[in-house]
Formats: C-alpha cells, structure tokens, sequence
C-alpha cells in the first residue's frame, strides 16, 4: 500500500479511540479544579474549565459523526488534519494549566498538575499514535508548558520534577513512534494477506497450490506472532522504565511535601503507581509462564490453612462489594505447589467477587476416591456457555467494554488455566447467564506430613537495617540513577553510581569495596546485567551479593535471569520491596554445619 493509503486507513482507529480520551479531559479537568479550588482565581479556573468543556463538545461531536458515517468518508486525510487541530488545542489548553494554578509553595498543586500532566501525555502514547502529527500536537505544547513552569522557579524540586517531565515527554513520544510503526506495518500485512487470501480462493481448483498457500499463511502467522512478541517485550521494558523512576522519585518527592492535608493526595498517587505496576506485573506473569522458567515446589499442602489466609485476606473485599463469602473446607491435604495454588485460588475468588455484587460467593471442597474437588461458587452474572474457552484467554473480560482498569486486565483466568496445566490440575466450569458460575479445580490428594514444613513465605523479615551499607548502583539511564541516588540515600546507604560497566569496575577498585551490587539487566554495548556482576565479582574477588533490575518481558530474557541464580526484581520495582530484598541478599549464608543442622 501507498504511505498516504497506510495513514488514511489508521483514521478510524484515531477516532475510535478518541472517545475515551474526551472523557479523560472532562473527568480530569474537573478533578483538578474541585482539588484546588481554594487555591486559585475562581474567574481563571472557571474560564479554563469552561474552554475544557466547550473543546470537549465540539471534538466529541466530530467523533461521534466520524463514527457514525465511517463507511462513507472520502477523505480521511482531512479528519487527520482536524484531530490535530483538535488535538493541538486541548494541548495548548492543559499546557498553561501549570501558569495558571500551580504554585511553588503550594506542594498540592504541584504534585496533582505534574500528575495530571503527565498522565495525560503518557495516555497519548496509545490513544494518538494511529496519526503521530495529533500526538506531537498535544503531547509537546502540555509537557513542554509544565516543564517550562517548572524551571521557571528554579528549585531542586522544581528542577528534578522537570527533568522527570522532559524524560518522561522523550520517553512518549519514542513509544509513539514505535506503536506508530507497528500500526502501519499491521496494515500493510492485513492487506498483504487479503490480496494473498484472495488469490487462494481464485487458485483453489489446485490441490499443491492450495497446501502451499496455507503453509505459507501458516509461516506468516508464526512470524507476525514472533514479531508481536518481540515488540510487547520492548515496550513493556520501554514503559516499565519511566514508570520504576517515577514511583522512585514520588517516593523521594512524597517524603518532603508530607503533611496532614497532603496525605490523602499522596496516597492516591501512589495507588495509581501501584495500579499500574500490578498490570504490567499481571503480564509479566503470562510472559514467566510462557518462558517455562517458573518451575513448581510440589508437596503436601493443607486446604484448611490455606483458606484461612484467603479469607483473611478477601473478607474486606466481600463486605465493600456487599457480598457474603463463606469457606467450607475440611482438614485435607493435597500435592501441589502451595504458592501457585494460592496465586491460583486467589484469582478465582477475586474474579468471582468483581462479577458478583450482593450476593454469595462459596468455597467449597469434595472428595472422590484420591480426587479432590476445589469449588468457588458465586451467584454473579454468569457465563454464557459459548464463551467457556474464551474467558481462558488474554484480556478477554466480559461486560467490560470500556476497558476500566478497575475490572483488570483480563489476565486472571488466563494465569489460571497456565498455572493448572503446569501442576497437571484440572480447571472445570460451569454457569448459566444470570445464575452465577462454578469454577471447580481437580487435583490428587495428600498424606498430611508427618513434620512441620518450612516456614511460611510470608514470615517477617530479620536483618540490620541497611544504614552505613556501600551499595554500588548500575544503571545506564541517567533518570533511574538519579532516583535510586535519591532513595537509597534517604535510607542511609552510601551510595556509588556507575553509567557502564567500565565506571562500575573503576569503582568498585576504590576503597571500600561495595557490599551490594544493582545492576539493570539491559545495559548499554548489549551487555547484561548478568555478565556485570560476573565482572564485578571477578574483580574484587569476592561472590559480591547482586541483585538485578529489569523491564523486560522477553522469554529467553528471563530463562537467562532465572539460571543466573541472582535475585531479580521487575520494574517498575515498589521501594519497600527492593529494601526488602537488599536486606535479605546481605544476611549471611549458612555454612556447611548449619546447613546440615538445618537439615
């Protein structure tokens, strides 16, 4: 296809996804407004909000037409041409937002704008990159306003929060370029194999040439899923990046504007940073199941104890969705892996109480012969039995069509038939629409053991505290650094920064040597993380305690981390839990007495 015939057929995509991004605006810049109501002219705010609203309408009428009459449109390109007009306003709109209301000495309002901000120009990344000149239009004039209000009261913390914006803006809009590219090369190949599908069907009187052309479109498939592959692993690692140096810096950030009355602000950001790690989490997790490198702890596992730590755990959940949840276990044992089947269960009862609103959800357990039978029942919407395999696949969600990101991803049931088929259980369903459904997992019975098992993986931590620690930080993104220098600090560490592995070694030659290494797995001159530490380790003749640090989804990636048997962390990587795991790779190892005691 022509490049112009390329652009034109990602119009509709642009105005398809358009809509969400009007109520963005709508929702957003009401929010911002009731947040600092008190803070501000009343006649400024009020005239912004209402050039906010007026925009919306308009765009949203164009939408809505565009929609309605797609089929009939004879010149898209022009369309194009009026989101970014559309575009560019709402741009210039939130870019003096930051002029307008945000105040140095007014911590609230500098925390919820850059927020706002740069939320809205990270959401741009997907919802503008079918038309890349309508994501320039808006994400350059709302980043480049905060950045330029920022620097315009040049403090440190101004300062480190435009440096965060000015990554964050680059950051975007490479992303754009790359899921910009990825659209077009997706329609090349969807007409590709149209014209190719259409030359089948006028060849097929030909049996070889038939099997040729299946084989060939067999080939093709295998080599877009490939390709598909290795773009999502990318662009998690591209997004994971920005997103670990934002929750490192908000940590930093939170510590200084702490007060009473920001306390619930910083909490809802947080949240946010928390929600969006657990997504890319939730895919990281299908990409950990794909690459074959979890690999199960089968034992004798107690159901009894098990659900006592879920319902625990769930009954907030139930009451806040007005729903009673009831455990019917009996003292069993099963062979399984106690942590997957946890992971497992808890995704069946999460999925149970968000479809399911006053009502009942019960767990329940049946014995035949050395068969155990674990049911979650639930009396929510139900599942229409054509979709019984569906719901097992990726971000397949039913009555979600918006896509809210409270309802997840569409992961859960997915991690549960991949978890199932690694322990060799079995995942049965049954359900009527309006009835509610019945998840059942079948799996072999168990001898309870005759001693303890090892302590519960959720036992508390021991160990110093990691204050007075020489720790040595190896990252080759300059943001990252400047954020773990930042936190690791504010704990007390002495801190050692290194760009390439080259810095690292001339470092860590200095005395005192380091007693901890983070290392980012992807570092630049395509070395690894892996062979850093090695290097590292080498040099200062020690088996040097590491920890790696890495964005990326890819399978062999992770195949590689898991037999390196170094600790690793994804990104973007929660503060408490990097202390956590900082302190448990600095406890001394067991030597061969105690092991053998321990035995």
């Amino acid at each position: 296809m022509e490049r112009q015939q390329v652009t034109a057929a990602l119009i509709p995509a642009l105005y398809k996804q358009t809509a969400a991004g009007i109520v963005a605006h709508v929702v957003t810049s009401s929010v911002l407004v009731l947040l600092l109501w008190h803070s501000v002219d009343a006649l400024a705010v009020l005239g912004w909000l209402a050039a906010v609203y007026v925009l919306s309408v308009l765009r949203g009428a164009t939408v809505w037409w565009f929609n309605r009459h797609a089929s009939a449109i004879r010149e898209p390109l022009a369309w194009g041409r009026l989101a970014t007009l559309f575009a560019g306003l709402f741009g210039l709109l939130w870019g003096v937002c930051p002029w307008l209301f945000m105040a140095i000495d007014n911590p609230t309002s500098v925390v919820v704008i850059t927020v706002i901000n740069m939320g809205l120009g990270a959401g741009a990344v997907v919802a503008l990159a079918p038309y890349l000149p309508a994501c320039l239009a808006f994400a350059l004039p709302t980043q480049a306003g905060l950045i330029a209000a920022l620097v315009a009261t040049p403090q440190p913390m101004t300062l480190a929060i435009a440096a965060l914006a000015g990554y964050a803006l680059v950051a975007n809009l490479t992303n754009s370029v790359m899921v910009h590219s990825r659209l077009r090369e997706n329609v090349r190949l969807t007409d590709d194999n149209l014209r190719l599908r259409h030359e089948a069907e006028d060849k097929n009187r030909l049996l070889e040439e038939t099997l040729a052309t299946i084989t060939q479109a067999r080939e093709a498939a295998e080599h877009a899923n490939a390709a598909k592959t290795r773009f999502l692993a990318a662009a998690s690692h591209d997004l994971r990046q920005p997103l670990h140096a934002l929750g490192l810096f908000f940590e930093s950030l939170a510590a200084d504007v702490r007060t009473p009355a920001t306390e619930p602000l910083i909490e809802r950001v947080n949240e946010s940073i928390r929600a969006l790690g657990t997504m890319l989490n939730a895919l990281l997790d299908i990409s950990k199941l794909d690459a074959g490198v979890v690999r199960p702890n089968v034992g004798a596992v107690s159901l009894a104890a098990l659900m006592r730590r879920l319902e625990e755990e769930f009954r907030p959940l139930a009451l806040s969705t007005g729903n009673r949840l009831s455990m019917r276990v009996r003292d069993l044992h099963v062979r399984s892996d106690e942590l997957m089947l946890e992971r497992l269960l808890r995704n069946l009862l999460s999925n149970a109480l968000r479809y399911t609103r006053a009502g009942r959800v019960c767990v329940g357990v049946r014995t035949r012969g050395d068969a155990v039978r674990v049911e979650v029942y639930d009396t929510g919407i139900g599942i229409a039995p054509g979709q019984f395999e569906a719901i097992f696949t990726e971000f397949h969600q039913l009555n979600n069509p918006g896509r809210d990101r409270h309802q997840g991803l569409g992961l859960g049931l997915a991690i549960v038939r991949r978890i199932a088929d690694l322990l060799g259980h079995r995942v049965e369903v049954a359900s009527r629409p309006g009835r509610g459904a019945r998840f059942s997992i079948v799996l072999p019975r168990a001898a309870a053991p005759r001693t303890p098992g090892p302590a519960s993986a959720g036992a508390a931590e021991t160990g110093d505290d990691l204050r007075g620690v020489r720790v040595l930080v190896l990252d080759d993104d300059h943001a990252i650094l400047d954020a773990m220098q930042r936190l690791l600090s504010r704990w007390g560490l002495d801190v050692v920064l290194a760009r390439s592995v080259d810095d690292a070694l001339r470092s860590a030659a200095q005395a005192p040597a380091p007693q901890i290494l983070l290392v980012d797995y992807r570092l630049a001159g395509k070395v690894t993380g892996i062979e850093a530490v090695s290097r590292l380790r080498e040099a200062l003749a020690a088996p040097v305690p590491a920890v790696l640090l890495t964005g990326d989804t890819a399978p062999d990636r992770l195949r590689q981390a898991e037999q390196s048997a170094i600790p690793l962390l994804h990104k973007p990587v929660q503060p408490a839990r990097l202390r956590a795991v900082m302190r448990s790779s600095l406890l001394p190892r067991p030597g061969p007495a105690a092991a053998a005691d321990a035995r």
